[in-house]
């Protein structure tokens, strides 16, 4: 056993050496982000060069760290051998070539973390087979053969634009950061040439890596790949002050505002009348994104409990005791029955187990609170 872990480490050895003998090239970056509980593929701490696409897509999709709770280093050597313990010995395996850095960070961004503001440079539609982008009267079109006219958008460009295309948003609405970089990326095609492009990677935002070949015909003229890092801009509420377990949620509690994100959060709130009258299940501080999973829907008054009703009618107010006819949550209308008389009317929640009759402003609402 020790005899071969000893070979595997001067097969690695030799491997970062970088020589010319090897086909696959897979380049270590020297850091890269991913959200808690994510896997971490070989395409987010690496590029692969030197191979056809569909083996470039295999090894891309390879997880390196499954389910990633905290930050950690990763050695180029642990990279490699994973990749041979997923491919298994053999043609592939030996043909690889590790270079770049000899550890790549990975770090867990923080989900209230602010993307940084990145100007847009550019972006792109990812097909699972190769498409061809070219330009014609000004408009971005695709086919399966080279288009013949000169395109006067550049590859950054025409990336920027089908990105935008794939994500079903405005080019304003995302933010592109190159992290590599090439000659052509900043030049047009000329007459008769192309470029053919495709994704090594299946998420659209965050760490996108695409295949480019740029072609005359159907005679390749160079292959390489492109890496850009894609923020993707998201309606999001966000806490003005802390909350505490067990608050419930107003609308003076949170701002409507845009946050630019490199990665999909599905559980974050988007839309003001689903958070308001939750409940928070754990502590919120001010300025976080409010998320789902800090928050329960949670009634105001249940079916036959005592409730306090406010009667208010310009200065006037005046408190009363009553029983909730039925259950409802905050700021719903609910029929309430009058101890004394045995009457009934309606009221609005406006906190747990109170109730108001009339117009109320948010503040008037929060000193009726205080005054229960």
């Amino acid at each position: 056993m020790k005899r071969i872990i000893n070979i595997l480490m001067m097969v690695v050895a030799v491997m970062l050496v970088g020589h010319s003998a090897f086909g696959q090239v897979i380049r270590i970056s020297k850091e890269a982000s991913v959200a808690a509980s994510q896997d971490v593929r070989l395409g987010d701490v690496a590029t692969i060069t030197g191979t056809d696409a569909k083996t470039a897509e295999q090894l891309a999709n390879l997880v390196i760290l499954p389910n990633l709770r905290e930050s950690r280093n990763v050695r180029a050597e642990s990279v490699l051998m994973a990749v041979i313990a997923q491919t298994g010995p053999g043609q592939l395996a030996d043909r690889l070539n590790v270079t770049g850095a000899a550890n790549c960070e990975v770090k867990i961004e923080s989900p209230a973390a602010k993307a940084p503001v990145v100007e847009p440079k550019v972006v792109v539609r990812t097909d699972v087979a190769p498409v061809v982008v070219a330009v014609r009267g000004g408009a971005a079109v695709k086919s399966d053969t080279p288009v013949k006219e000169a395109s006067s958008e550049t590859l950054a460009k025409l990336i920027s634009t089908k990105l935008a295309e794939l994500l079903r948003v405005g080019e304003e609405d995302l933010r592109i950061n190159f992290t590599s970089s090439h000659p052509l990326l900043d030049s047009p095609a000329p007459a008769g040439k192309a470029f053919v492009l495709k994704p090594l990677t299946r998420s659209f935002v965050g760490s996108v890596q695409f295949e480019v070949q740029y072609v005359e015909g159907s005679r390749i003229l160079q292959r390489f790949n492109v890496q850009v890092q894609v923020f993707k801009r998201e309606r999001v509420l966000i806490a003005t002050s802390e909350l505490s377990k067990g608050d419930v949620v107003l609308r003076s509690h949170f701002r409507i505002d845009d946050a630019w994100l490199d990665r999909q959060m599905p559980t974050l709130f988007n839309d003001e009348k689903k958070v308001v009258g939750m409940e928070a299940v754990r502590s919120v501080s001010a300025g976080s994104m409010l998320d789902q999973r800090d928050f329960r829907p949670m009634e105001m008054v249940g079916r036959g409990e005592a409730i306090t009703v406010f009667f208010v009618q310009g200065n006037l107010r005046v408190q009363m005791d009553g029983v909730a006819m039925q259950s409802g949550k905050l700021h719903e209308a609910i029929q309430v029955k009058k101890n004394s008389t045995n009457e009934t009317y309606q009221a609005t929640l406006i906190g747990k187990r109170l109730a108001v009759v009339g117009s109320v402003s948010d503040q008037l609402e929060k000193q009726l609170r205080e005054i229960r």
